[in-house]
């Protein structure tokens, strides 16, 4: 399953950075999604920290080249303090972020 991409736009902040009431959000989705967050899934330790912003993972062109600009897909990034591991959650999917309008199909002929 794809799950949709962002087209962009600002976070609620205009420096970019979560507001408390995202912070709720996320914290409530992982909740009611019972996924245990605050725990590294490496390392163990319970030294998770949320990224202040949004991160986003680019496209990759047709020949695999990285194309800047256009579509992204909008992270929540989680990082261990410990090892540094980082775990990605789809913002759309959060709820955090609108997922952009569908690409209209084109008619044939």
């Amino acid at each position: 399953m794809m799950l949709a991409p962002w087209s962009g736009g600002l976070m609620p902040d205009d420096s970019g950075k979560f507001t408390k009431d995202d912070v709720i959000k996320m914290v409530t989705w992982f909740t009611d999604h019972k996924i245990d967050w605050r725990h590294c899934s490496v390392c163990g330790q319970e030294r998770i920290a949320i990224s202040e912003n949004l991160v986003a993972t680019p496209i990759l062109g047709g020949k695999g080249g990285l194309q800047l600009g256009g579509t992204t897909y909008p992270h929540v990034m989680t990082l261990c303090r410990n090892c540094g591991h980082e775990r990605l959650f789809n913002a759309v999917v959060m709820g955090l972020m609108p997922a952009s309008p569908a690409t209209p199909e084109k008619p044939d002929g």
